[in-house]
């Protein structure tokens, strides 16, 4: 569990860090940006559907950890060079039942190691979508150089990590909210 949320983190959150802390260092002619064009996104493979700003592009990778080897798949939209929004989705491979405790405890895990030695957490809370266990965080990362909105939702063996990052708490939190509470679950084709 606390694989698939890292590597979801990672992936979107750490390219786009890496980005932040380092600036072009070749002029660039200021060109208006791109209009929003604020679309629904959906995988009905992984049952969920969610507002991008921009058409996102997408990435897969596979990890190994305590639990065995996990397929996660990334879909991230970039607006500028310093802020972008993610989903990953990874499948546990263990058909364990977990109890909410232990759900809990694999969250804060997973928080933990996203915040790292260089992340500093700013503010937490306990989320559900439905019956589903989630968790909010948002931090600092690269000494406040970067801010991260995360979402992560425990669903029956699958873990949603909603990530949106920014070189600033401000940029961050302007369109957040409008992703973040875009996510939906939606039934897989075989269940109806």
């Amino acid at each position: 569990m606390v694989g698939i949320l890292v590597v979801g983190f990672a992936t979107i959150s750490i390219w786009m860090l890496d980005r932040i802390a380092s600036p072009p260092v070749t002029t660039q002619i200021r060109v208006s940006p791109t209009p929003l064009d604020w679309r629904t996104f959906v995988d009905t493979e992984l049952r969920f559907s969610i507002l991008f700003p921009r058409k996102p592009k997408e990435s897969t990778e596979t990890t190994t950890n305590r639990v065995g080897l996990m397929l996660v798949r990334q879909y991230y939209s970039e607006l500028d060079r310093a802020t972008a929004y993610g989903v990953s989705v990874g499948d546990l491979p263990l058909t364990n039942k977990f109890s909410e405790e232990q759900i809990e405890i694999m969250l804060d895990a997973g928080r933990n190691e996203a915040l790292g030695t260089d992340g500093k957490l700013v503010a937490e809370r306990k989320i559900a979508l439905g019956p589903n266990l989630g968790r909010e965080f948002d931090m600092e990362k690269l000494g406040g150089k970067a801010f991260v909105k995360a979402r992560v939702y425990y669903v029956e063996g699958r873990i949603y990590t909603l990530t949106t990052v920014g070189s600033s708490r401000e940029r961050v939190l302007q369109n957040a909210s409008r992703f973040l509470d875009s996510f939906k679950l939606i039934e897989s084709p075989t269940n109806k």
